[in-house]
């Protein structure tokens, strides 16, 4: 993990291209199969949709904390509104989700 944080962020946007690539061709492979899948895989699938989904919340979130913090260039209106939107949700987060996890702490015991 160390020599992660070495990288140049063109080398990591390489990496996560080629990643992306490698996932892509694969969904191509298992559509090209074209035989009935089992609910096992349906479940495996459906982890790799949640696992999807994630990464691009956490790739968006990248972004546009990035785009707020760059002011050499000039944001569109949909751009400033998400920004903020972004902005928004992490204050809640921040604030809310200690008190949620010991609510269901709590709920448990």
């Amino acid at each position: 993990m160390d020599g992660l944080y070495n990288l140049k962020l063109d080398d990591i946007f390489s990496l996560l291209n080629n990643k992306n690539s490698k996932i892509k061709d694969i969904f191509d492979n298992i559509n090209k199969l074209k035989i009935k899948i089992d609910s096992e895989h349906i479940k495996k699938l459906l982890n790799v949709s949640d696992n999807l989904n994630h990464a691009f919340d956490e790739l968006e979130e990248i972004y546009y904390h990035m785009l707020d913090n760059d002011s050499s260039i000039s944001k569109t209106d949909e751009e400033s509104e998400e920004i903020k939107t972004y902005k928004i949700d992490n204050r809640i987060q921040k604030i809310f989700l200690p008190y949620m996890m010991l609510m269901k702490i709590k709920l448990e015991n």
